[in-house]
């Protein structure tokens, strides 16, 4: 935390201002405001969103903008940006109350039959650190649609549990591996807050111990 605070605050601060918790409290609470709001960049936004949630309640226009996946990617929805994933799962489980039933079923029919399916994405790989991400994300967002039907293109139809058991195996030997030979991309800085968040999503929501 002391790297986030020293890069964000204003280059005269030092970090005594921040030594205590009710100042560090009291600096992201500042940063929470309208006036600190990230740009329309689409990753950043969806985070920023989840922070303003946690401290200025529910907002019908975030909720609209969370489960549209077309707003998450470059394409009109063909293909979802990886980054985005951790952050709508955190969303939908943690501000559940804000979602209309509407909503819940823009979400239900974008996994169903948006780019999950087409792109077969949720049993995709790419890095290791885009497999975390995807694989995370979409057990939890399988979980949550326990009884659904997941229509992978071109290899027929899955269920939820079978997604869940697909993508547990991967998850628990992508950890044991991980226990035995490390995990190189760790080391980017780009990839620590995109390892953490799939962690804390899976720690929070996952209903298997």
């Amino acid at each position: 935390l002391s790297s986030i605070f020293a890069a964000a605050a204003n280059a005269n601060s030092t970090e005594e201002e921040y030594s205590t918790k009710e100042a560090r409290r009291a600096q992201l609470m500042e940063w929470a405001q309208t006036k600190y709001k990230a740009s329309s960049h689409n990753t950043h936004k969806a985070y920023w969103i989840i922070g303003d949630t946690a401290v200025n309640g529910c907002k019908a226009e975030y909720s609209n903008y969370m489960v549209d996946f077309k707003n998450h990617s470059n394409d009109k929805g063909k293909s979802i940006n990886n980054f985005i994933l951790p952050a709508i799962v955190r969303y939908l489980y943690q501000f559940e109350h804000c979602l209309s039933k509407q909503n819940i079923a823009v979400l239900k029919d974008f996994l169903e039959k948006g780019p999950c399916c087409d792109n077969n994405d949720f049993f995709g790989h790419g890095t290791l650190n885009h497999a975390i991400l995807k694989a995370s994300s979409w057990y939890l967002l399988a979980q949550y649609f326990d009884n659904d039907t997941w229509i992978r293109k071109s290899e027929g139809e899955y269920t939820s549990k079978e997604v869940k058991s697909n993508i547990y195996d991967k998850l628990v030997a992508r950890f044991s591996q991980h226990k035995q030979t490390g995990h190189y991309e760790m080391a980017s800085p780009n990839y620590i807050e995109v390892n953490f968040f799939p962690l804390l999503n899976l720690i929070d929501f996952a209903e298997d111990d």
